[in-house]
């Protein structure tokens, strides 16, 4: 888990944040998400913008099915209240 968070600090450092760039009909780019694989278990992991919390999927948990599944893309950041 160390490697897959220090991934995502790394790959923080190029992320583009909404309105420092704008294309030429006005419109924001910006890093709608940042995805890994860990290609041996795997498990992809992504954040979305709006969502910083480290989101896991495994793939391999039905590998003979034959139906498409589909998993919800976690948008609404997650706070994590301590009182």
């Amino acid at each position: 888990e160390e490697d897959i968070t220090q991934f995502f600090h790394i790959l923080g450092t190029v992320e583009q944040i909404k309105g420092v760039n704008k294309t030429g009909s006005g419109k924001e780019e910006y890093t709608v998400y940042s995805n890994c694989y860990d290609l041996n278990n795997k498990t992809l992991y992504y954040t979305t913008y709006e969502n910083r919390q480290i989101m896991a999927v495994t793939l391999n948990k039905d590998k003979n099915g034959n139906k498409l599944v589909v998993y919800p893309f976690e948008r609404k950041q997650i706070i994590n209240k301590l009182n």
